[in-house]
């Protein structure tokens, strides 16, 4: 078995232990010898950093408006980095900048008051020494701001919420007019 892994490592360089690959060893493209496959972008890491930070509510118009402050921050030869407390898979599809999320209140309901604090303070830490942002532009809420809106809120939010017996009454609902399709299809 020995063997075998030594003549791996023997034909494809690039994979022996403790070496980083350069794009020059890496393998082209299959038909294209000037492509390689590069996970990491050197121009782009070189760039500085710019936060882009949407917290709280959004206006319906997000998506020009992100669109527009990332092209801005690309041609100032930014790197524009996107934190929301929006959870929009839609947005994340389409734009360009890679986005991060910020949870809510309302996205982490099962934590108490202190447990979504800590959480939320760590995980804006963990983004901020990610990306190594060299500034950031606000278009909402500060991050203090926000966690003091969130922290001010949740309590009748939430008690609302989980008293609501709408949900389970919908999902029961939808069973029901399920069963006779079901019974009907044996």
């Amino acid at each position: 078995m020995r063997r075998w892994f030594d003549h791996i490592r023997t034909t494809i360089p690039w994979l022996s232990h403790g070496n980083a690959a350069s794009p020059a060893d890496l393998p082209a493209a299959d038909g294209q010898e000037g492509i390689r496959y590069v996970l990491v972008d050197g121009e782009k890491e070189a760039r500085p950093r710019i936060l882009i930070s949407l917290l709280g509510d959004t206006p319906p118009n997000i998506a020009e408006i992100l669109d527009a402050v990332a092209a801005a921050c690309r041609e100032a030869q930014e790197f524009p980095v996107i934190v929301m407390s929006e959870l929009r898979p839609d947005l994340i599809a389409v734009t360009a900048a890679p986005i991060e999320f910020m949870p809510s209140r309302r996205h982490l309901r099962l934590l108490r008051d202190d447990e979504y604090q800590r959480y939320v303070r760590r995980r804006w830490a963990l983004i901020m020494a990610k990306w190594n942002f060299a500034s950031e532009i606000e278009l909402s809420l500060t991050f203090d701001e926000f966690l003091a809106t969130q922290m001010a809120a949740p309590a009748q939010d939430i008690a609302e919420t989980n008293a609501s017996p709408r949900p389970v009454q919908e999902r029961h609902e939808a069973a029901r007019r399920l069963e006779p399709k079901t019974q009907a299809a044996r």
